[in-house]
């Protein structure tokens, strides 16, 4: 599944016919217009485009793992940084070093982490298979859980689809398949339940309680609302 470029101001050259720009005079008045803005070879850009999918195509590199599932609608943590993806068949790029130390980056954006992958995206933003492949194999359980249970909760992913890739990524990671769910509603939610679940304390989530009301998690016969 990929997004598409309207949710994010970065268009490739065979979108632009969508926008109306067939022809290379099309093309070239759109830019003398200042309507789109060229950010590579056969990239553009609208003016309210992404900044951070515009620096990733400047860059030669597209938003992936946690940054990419963002914007696919799941829950991520504020401070999870900016997380691109790179070519393992080219040398990383000066230009990509140098922003990645870059002292107004890291004010912006936090920590920058570049993911290798034997062959680029076609999209600014890789896919939301791609995405959850990447959490799943460089990021630890908790965050593969929390990640998971997002995408069953926005109905992106199958609880059955969400089990297997569980599977495929080791024994830690297997062990949390029983225990997702689709009904925490946030990542804080489902953290909080899997920490009591590994250790083996009774906990439900979304439960009505007559005369309190629907609480968002029933912890031995504690309420967290």
């Amino acid at each position: 599944m990929h997004l598409s470029p309207y949710t994010h101001g970065v268009l490739r050259r065979a979108d632009l016919p969508d926008m109306g720009i067939a022809t290379e005079s099309q093309l070239n008045k759109a830019i003398r217009n200042d309507t789109l803005t060229r950010i590579g070879y056969n990239w553009y850009a609208v003016d309210n485009a992404d900044p951070a999918v515009v620096t990733a195509i400047r860059l030669g590199a597209r938003i992936g793992c946690l940054s990419a599932c963002k914007h696919y609608g799941i829950w991520v943590e504020r401070d999870a940084g900016l997380h691109l993806e790179v070519s393992k068949s080219r040398p990383q790029p000066i230009r990509l070093d140098k922003f990645v130390k870059s002292r107004h980056v890291s004010a912006v954006y936090g920590k920058v982490y570049t993911h290798r992958v034997r062959r680029l995206s076609p999209y600014p933003i890789c896919s939301f298979e791609e995405a959850i492949e990447h959490v799943l194999r460089c990021h630890n359980r908790e965050t593969c859980f929390i990640t998971l249970e997002s995408a069953i909760n926005q109905g992106i992913m199958l609880l059955s689809d969400a089990r297997t890739a569980l599977t495929n990524h080791g024994t830690k990671k297997t062990a949390l398949s029983k225990y997702l769910s689709a009904s925490s509603e946030s990542g804080s939610e489902s953290r909080v339940r899997l920490f009591f679940l590994l250790r083996k304390v009774k906990v439900e989530a979304q439960v009505h309680i007559e005369g309190v009301g629907r609480v968002d998690l029933l912890v031995g016969n504690f309420v967290d609302c």
